[in-house]
């Protein structure tokens, strides 16, 4: 009789447990969403035949609304605290619907499909608690309109690695909210892509565009893969007035597209100079594959965009020092490229545009601080760099960027990876709290292979 309970609680505690499960996992035709530690896992298959990137938002954005009841009230009350009054936020919807039409149509109809799927009504209407088809468009053109994001970037070549493979680290650094809004909805979406690729997007529940992508074309199935390709946005503020004349496009967006198109560098950087004159923001690219590390500097109108390697270290505005490794913070370094390490060359700016955008003094000390903590915890590690090193560089604080610390309140991932080998690891900001003093980041291993 004994036995017989026992065996009948074992099977009642099991099916406890497969039900917690279930509740934790939404799975659709196209799209599977499941809740991990600290952050929502998402796989989508684009390689079914006659599924439309529509359908597949259409998907998600159910699957997103079902299990994130408060999505709508999170975003809403995110953008009421950031663009405080009606004028601040009828000016940002006008710039998005500039942009909008020139978005790649397969990041537009995916955001468009989760718009109908999410949103509750369609007035634009500042702190009512509901998204508009309009507002979630906005919020996936943040990096062309907000102008208010602030990231880092570090790389090492095989031959400076420990493990003979090339290594990344970045550190996404956005501002989610008062209430940690944007801690709450962090995700890594896997898009499953026709010909047996793919394009993992560490991001946001919500948002199409690119933050921190890995594209293969082989898949991960053994110990290395075929060919492959990291690509990460950092913003490099240049000081000018916001302007939408002739530069209409979202970078955010295209990377996306274009990361769909490519594996390899340079197609990448030929992608990148097509329209690299288009956008209202200087930004930064970080780009590996397999063996080679790079920077692309889009700075618009000033000199020529061009993408920065390892071997430029030495004849830069401030010399990197660190053999076979690369590094990145907000401001370009090449000399052919526009000086901002240190605030904006007013001089130069003049002669395109005499409104200048009040500067952040703040971000441009930040940029030399922590440009010199890359290089000295580099070299503290010696001439040979591990996986485990970069988790520690990126790592490094929390504190100000003003004090030189990489790890900041303001970080919401930090990615760490070693693209041959499929090798991830990510720190997501606590979910609902402030990063507290002393905090260090809590890296979780998460699978490429699902």
């Amino acid at each position: 009789m004994n036995k017989l309970l026992f065996l009948i609680a074992t099977v009642a505690m099991s099916c406890i447990s497969s039900a917690s499960y279930c509740l934790d996992t939404a799975t659709g035709k196209t799209v599977t969403m499941s809740k991990e530690q600290g952050y929502y896992r998402v796989d989508i298959d684009l390689s079914v035949p006659r599924v439309t990137r529509k359908d597949a938002g259409i998907e998600l954005g159910r699957i997103i609304k079902k299990n994130v009841s408060n999505y709508e009230e999170l975003i809403d009350s995110y953008f009421k605290e950031f663009l405080n009054n009606n004028t601040n936020y009828t000016l940002m919807i006008e710039r998005m619907n500039l942009i909008w039409p020139n978005v790649p149509s397969i990041v537009r109809d995916e955001i468009d499909g989760m718009a109908q799927s999410i949103c509750s009504t369609d007035k634009n209407i500042l702190g009512d608690g509901l998204l508009s088809p309009d507002e979630m468009r906005l919020l996936n053109l943040i990096p062309d309109v907000f102008r208010a994001t602030n990231c880092s970037a570090v790389g090492v070549l095989p031959v400076a690695s420990e493990s003979g493979k090339l290594l990344v680290a970045r550190n996404v650094d956005w501002d989610d909210g008062k209430t940690q809004q944007l801690s709450r909805i962090q995700s890594v979406v896997k898009y499953h892509l026709p010909n047996n690729c793919s394009l993992t997007n560490v991001s946001y529940l919500g948002l199409a565009i690119l933050l921190t992508g890995i594209g293969n074309n082989d898949g991960y199935s053994g110990s290395e893969v075929g060919q492959t390709l990291f690509q990460a946005l950092l913003d490099s503020d240049i000081g000018v007035k916001f302007t939408i004349d002739n530069k209409r496009r979202s970078y955010a967006a295209d990377l996306r597209a274009y990361a769909e198109q490519t594996q390899d560098m340079t197609e990448m950087c030929r992608l990148l100079d097509s329209t690299a004159r288009d956008y209202t923001f200087g930004h930064l690219i970080f780009l590996a594959d397999k063996n080679t590390l790079g920077v692309y500097e889009d700075n618009l109108t000033f000199a020529e965009s061009k993408l920065r390697t390892v071997k430029d270290n030495p004849d830069l505005y401030i010399p990197w020092k660190i053999p076979g490794t690369i590094g990145a913070v907000n401001c370009f370094m090449l000399k052919s490229s526009l000086d901002n390490t240190v605030g904006v060359d007013k001089a130069r700016i003049s002669a395109v545009d005499q409104n200048l955008q009040t500067g952040d003094n703040a971000l441009y000390v930040g940029n030399l601080k922590r440009w010199a903590s890359q290089q000295r915890i580099f070299a503290e590690n010696g001439t040979k760099h591990s996986f485990k090193d970069l988790q520690i560089l990126s790592g490094y604080g929390p504190g100000k960027a003003t004090d030189g610390f990489i790890y900041r309140p303001s970080t919401q991932q930090i990615t760490v990876i070693e693209p041959i080998s499929g090798r991830l690891s990510v720190a997501f900001h606590p979910v609902g709290r402030e990063i507290t003093k002393d905090e260090k980041p809590q890296y979780i291993d998460v699978p490429l292979t699902k």
